[in-house]
């Protein structure tokens, strides 16, 4: 699972245990696969070929958060 906006160029890894992604942004909890412009940040199923991983979300290992948001 993906998160996702028009607003950013960039796309996001989510946690598996909550609703925020891996580099601690809240993420809406629908699912929209559809192109959308909206700058809500939301979950989607498809990862965008146009758009780039989160420079945060690339560098931060996703088991060695255990499921909490770092500060």
């Amino acid at each position: 699972m993906f998160a996702n906006c028009s607003a950013s160029e960039d796309y996001h890894l989510m946690r598996t245990s909550n609703n925020r992604t891996l580099c601690g942004l809240l993420v809406a909890t629908i699912i929209i696969d559809d192109a959308v412009n909206t700058e809500y940040l939301h979950l989607t199923s498809e990862s965008t070929a146009a758009k780039n991983l989160c420079p945060q979300c690339a560098t931060i290992e996703p088991s060695s958060l255990n499921g909490k948001v770092k500060s």
